[in-house]
């Protein structure tokens, strides 16, 4: 079966880039042909139209990044226009709107009701996996409320990435048949990601690994206490390299660690301290021990639900002066059988929809 994508394609997040190639992957695996649909007339929600949003875009967007999604994404041609996106949707057997937070209310702003897959035609299957309203709330005028409740109903499958996902749909849209399903990442397990990254054989090391967002002097102070006590050296691993001699030749050869020294140094970690929700994912896929700061601006939910599915709420710091030491250790046995069972129900979702 032929499959339309329609996610952050142009969206240099190493969580948005991993989700769309697990996804891709998982379906390749069972025997369909997804592409992601390559939408190219307008920025991603998250970079907006702003020109900061285009700058950070740009800088982001250099050869590592882009020869790893030409090895791993297949994208249809380049859509440029309403008639061209028709075109390019017609071809499809089936649309999977998802995941990443492409029902974010910030996101119609620019690209009205796109991420909810209203171009869709009646013949195809219309499919949500693991989409993400990104907080616990939706937020737009009446008539796109409306427009969605109906379109809603067009959707042979329905799954969200949250618990306050399953909340929006039933309260705000009158959808009660909803499931919370996996991030696509964790459809794949700890292996495939370790030759993704090009490890043969593990071994870590003595590191804290720290991707953080959004930094701050208190995070960066517990950076600095958690790496002492635990004997660990802390390695920032979203820290842009520079190459060129001169300020303008800095900014122009600024480069972002690749998508595979990224999860090289998650995986070769000891511990991990983030404010991200991949990079909480991914300690959880290399079954790493870890704490995730709370990141309100972003959406605490999103890490509230994720970490109650393994049992592992104590893992999330509102505030950070909370923080005890030592840390324990994560039982690890107890969260890859959790982990099992909920890639099981995940996968059967898919397997049902695209049935």
């Amino acid at each position: 079966m032929k499959i339309g994508i329609i996610t952050f394609e142009f969206n240099y997040n190493y969580g948005a880039i991993l989700q769309a190639t697990a996804l891709l992957d998982y379906l390749r695996g069972i025997g369909h042909n997804p592409l992601i649909i390559n939408r190219g007339w307008e920025d991603d929600g998250e970079g907006g139209g702003n020109f900061i949003g285009k700058v950070v875009g740009r800088l982001w967007s250099n050869k590592l990044i882009t020869d790893f999604k030409n090895r791993h994404w297949d994208m249809t041609a380049p859509v440029k226009d309403q008639f061209s996106l028709n075109s390019t949707l017609s071809n499809m057997d089936a649309i999977i709107t998802g995941s990443d937070q492409i029902w974010n209310s910030a996101c119609i702003e620019n690209m009205g009701l796109y991420y909810f897959g209203i171009d869709a035609l009646p013949r195809q299957k219309l499919i949500a996996y693991a989409p993400s309203f990104g907080k616990n709330r939706f937020e737009t005028n009446k008539y796109q409320i409306d427009t969605l409740k109906t379109h809603f109903r067009k959707f042979k499958a329905i799954s969200v990435r949250e618990d306050d996902g399953v909340s929006i749909m039933q309260n705000v849209f009158g959808i009660d048949n909803v499931m919370k399903v996996l991030d696509p990442t964790m459809l794949m397990d700890k292996d495939y990601y370790l030759r993704l990254a090009g490890i043969k054989d593990l071994k870590p090391k003595d590191s804290l690994a720290y991707y953080i967002l959004d930094n701050d002097p208190q995070k960066q102070r517990w950076i600095d206490t958690l790496s002492r006590n635990l004997g660990l050296k802390p390695v920032n691993i979203n820290k842009p390299e520079y190459n060129g001699s001169s300020p303008i030749g800095k900014i122009r050869s600024l480069r972002y660690p690749s998508i595979e020294n990224w999860l090289k140094n998650i995986a070769e970690s000891k511990f991990v301290l983030t404010d991200s929700f991949h990079g909480t994912v991914f300690s959880i896929i290399f079954n790493r021990n870890f704490l995730t700061f709370g990141n309100s601006a972003r959406g605490n939910s999103r890490f509230e639900s994720l970490l109650s599915m393994f049992e592992l709420q104590s893992r999330i710091i509102i505030n950070p002066n909370e923080i005890t030491l030592p840390v324990k250790e994560i039982n690890y046995s107890k969260v890859n059988i959790l982990l099992h069972k909920y890639r099981k129900e995940s996968t059967d979702f898919l397997l049902m929809a695209l049935s």
